[in-house]
């Protein structure tokens, strides 16, 4: 958590009574994308943070994508590359590339300026993901890591003589429920998610990809991390 001296308010998203019950995130067995049931968003003027909306660990929701996962023809129409590839498969550049790709296709057709890529965000989101795969965690704040705030201060992209916010949506998947077109179709239908992907203040993002899920780098699957932000 962040110092007691910088922070002025904190504010989190209701739990639901499951996660009252359990501090640790809890995964909803089926067969789709596993995402938290919240993205933690943070924003703040130079080295003060003024707010924080999460939460930090909450009841992990699954969302069932396949049925409206868009087909091979859709994804040409796209011109997302590799965006139904595995992630498993995929090399994790590219699959980082495809996830921007269809998050600038979704803000584009609502008239919202692209997100540029930014390398400070991508270490960021690098390292959580390859954190949550190590470690067997499924969080926005894993033990023994610094929270989202810092962990961007660490890159340098913060802090700054400016107002700035953050935001990350996670992720994972396995098998086809790993590709770049699932993820993005997951958080799309999670509202809290989408809200992210389509804010409008936001000016950046950079995406961190780690082959496997949480607890098993061997496993068919893929771990994704999207850090945004915007610096005034």
């Amino acid at each position: 958590m962040l110092a007691p001296a910088l922070l002025l308010s904190f504010v989190l998203l209701a739990p639901s009574s499951a996660a009252a019950a359990d501090e640790s995130p809890r995964l909803i067995p089926c067969d789709g994308v596993r995402l938290l049931s919240a993205p933690v968003i943070a924003t703040g003027i130079n080295s003060v943070v003024i707010d924080i909306v999460g939460p930090i660990n909450d009841v992990v929701q699954c969302q069932q994508v396949g049925r409206i996962a868009a087909s091979r023809r859709s994804d040409r129409a796209s011109r997302c590359e590799n965006s139904q590839v595995s992630g498993a498969r995929l090399s994790r550049n590219l699959a980082a590339k495809a996830v921007h790709c269809l998050i600038n296709k979704e803000r584009g057709k609502r008239g919202l300026r692209s997100l540029n890529r930014r390398d400070p965000l991508k270490r960021a989101a690098k390292r959580h993901s390859r954190l949550m795969v190590a470690r067997g965690c499924f969080s926005h704040d894993c033990p023994g890591e610094p929270d989202l705030v810092r962990r961007v201060i660490a890159t340098d992209y913060l802090p700054c003589t400016c107002r700035w916010e953050v935001a990350e949506n996670i992720a994972w998947g396995a098998r086809r429920r790993s590709t770049p077109k699932a993820i993005v179709d997951a958080w799309m239908n999670s509202p809290p998610h989408r809200r992210v992907i389509l804010k409008g203040s936001l000016r950046d993002v950079d995406i961190g990809v780690r082959h496997g899920r949480p607890g098993n780098g061997n496993a068919r699957a893929a771990t994704y991390t999207a850090d945004f932000g915007a610096k005034r």
